[in-house]
């Protein structure tokens, strides 16, 4: 969601767009995106590093109040795939499950480093279902024997909790976020959401973790096996209508379209927790 300190759903905020910015931030609640779908779609890979990302993220994070930065993931579309093959670059859901999860070690490795204050999400990408349980399992192995970083204890996700599948390592902490990507295509068919989340609760605790589901609409949510089970969900359906009509999008316009959607969905009982 866009930029608005009265907008008490709070804001989805891009890094890609924040990337030139001078200005300080005029922003309540609001959480970090790392820009992925339009850097991967555009270049084909990211235009900010890692350190370039965290410095971005340690710049603003004092203004408003900054709940977590999402980590550098790499989506999984078919079509998105489809894109980058066609480009001659090397891309399938493993390639970007793997690049996904060695984005994330040099971001939490960066946050350390540059003092980041607030959390880095790591995000389950797949297409399959399995997909994603696989990606967890991945994020455990690779993770598993990186617990300290010169001395200083990773705030992570999957190392602060025991897992209840039995795997090596240690998992969440009570409060921790963890995203699940490549959802935006889902709202037509948002039962494969609800099993997904089935399949990734034989190995986490929705009690614990405060899951988050990139370019979810209330479409979706309004089933009560997927809104029971997440935390939060970011749409950029708030100015769906005019960007398909061609009709002029101002600053003052989106913000008014975005405020009017955020009041939709806090007064809508299916769904009242959306970041």
């Amino acid at each position: 969601m866009p930029d608005g300190s009265d907008c008490q759903s709070g804001a989805m905020l891009s890094a890609y767009a924040l990337r030139g910015r001078k200005d300080p931030l005029s922003v309540g609640r609001w959480m970090l995106d790392s820009g992925a779908f339009t850097q991967v779609t555009k270049f084909g890979d990211f235009i900010q590093s890692p350190e370039e990302y965290v410095r971005l993220a340690v710049r603003f994070q004092d203004q408003g109040e900054l709940a977590c930065i999402a980590t550098q993931d790499y989506m999984c579309e078919p079509s998105v795939i489809a894109e980058l093959q066609s480009q001659g670059r090397q891309a399938s859901v493993r390639i970007h499950q793997n690049n996904t999860v060695k984005r994330y070690i040099d971001i939490m490795e960066q946050s350390v480093k540059q003092g980041l204050k607030v959390p880095v999400m790591p995000v389950l990408q797949g297409w399959e279902v399995e997909d994603y349980y696989d990606h967890f399992i991945k994020y455990c192995n690779e993770l598993s024997n990186r617990r300290y970083w010169k001395g200083k204890e990773w705030h992570c996700p999957f190392l602060d909790r025991p897992h209840y599948h039995g795997h090596t390592g240690e998992l969440l902490n009570v409060g921790h976020w963890i995203g699940i990507g490549s959802t935006c295509k889902r709202n037509t068919n948002p039962e494969v959401v609800s099993q997904i989340l089935d399949r990734l609760g034989s190995c986490i605790n929705y009690e614990y973790y405060k899951v988050h589901l990139f370019g979810f609409k209330k479409t979706g949510l309004r089933q009560a096996n997927i809104k029971d089970r997440i935390y939060s969900a970011d749409s950029f359906a708030y100015d769906l209508a005019d960007r398909m009509d061609g009709k002029p999008r101002t600053t003052k316009m989106r913000i008014k379209s975005a405020r009017k959607f955020g009041k939709s969905i806090i007064h809508n009982n299916v769904q009242t927790n959306l970041l």
